[in-house]
């Protein structure tokens, strides 16, 4: 019984660790989020759920993370940062 549940909790937690990856964007489970991200989330949403992260890489170069997030609440978040953990914007 024991094998029995533990296969099911594993077959339907892995698929949520982890996410797709797309030629310009790469997306990462929730544990590879860098730690300036991870910090500056954390700060302004201490109690959100973070659902999805995406890196991309933009065309002039540069590198912007974006978090996707369930507030408390249930509403959904949309959050864009620097590598620096600057915020770029939050909706």
């Amino acid at each position: 019984m024991r094998k029995i549940l533990l296969a099911v909790l594993l077959s339907t937690a892995l698929p949520t660790l982890f996410v797709a990856c797309t030629a310009e964007n790469t997306s990462r489970p929730q544990q590879g989020v860098p730690a300036a991200i991870t910090a500056a989330f954390t700060a302004g949403h201490p109690y959100a759920t973070i659902d999805k992260f995406t890196q991309h890489d933009m065309s002039d170069g540069s590198t912007q993370y974006e978090i996707k997030y369930t507030r408390p609440d249930g509403t959904h978040g949309n959050a864009v940062y620097a590598p620096s953990g600057e915020t770029i914007s939050d909706e």
